[in-house]
């Protein structure tokens, strides 16, 4: 009984491992993903783009192979809403969009750090 248990945890644990190891997978692969469209976009070069596309198809198998992972886990495909820091999301949209811009524009704003604009508070305040 007590060897059932221990499986029983081992088990879950294992899940669990696998489970995290997925979705930081998972969010690595989406930054991946997004970059190479940008550079198919910007590409002139016919070699470049084929490249391009190969390494897409191995990053979207990659995320084939997470899903897979996550089901294994037991992890929802979709994860609820939840609170976020918009600072974060627009320093990485800059990041990511910046060889776009970055010759003929320059990125300004302020911000008042005591307030959210969705009118919710601080990121991860209820």
């Amino acid at each position: 009984m007590q060897e059932r248990l221990i499986q029983g945890e081992t088990l879950r644990a294992l899940g669990g491992l696998a489970g995290g190891a997925a979705h930081h997978l998972n969010n690595l692969l989406t930054i991946v993903v997004g970059r190479i469209q940008l550079l198919r976009r910007g590409a002139v070069d016919e070699r470049a783009v084929r490249a391009l596309a190969i390494v897409e198809r191995a990053a979207k198998d990659g995320a084939e192979v997470v899903r897979r992972l996550q089901q294994f886990a037991g992890m929802r495909r979709a994860m609820p809403p939840r609170a976020v820091a918009v600072d974060d999301i627009v320093r990485d949209v800059l990041e990511m969009t910046r060889g776009r811009w970055q010759e003929g524009a320059r990125a300004q704003g302020r911000r008042d750090p005591g307030r959210d604009p969705a009118g919710r508070g601080a990121a991860g305040r209820r």
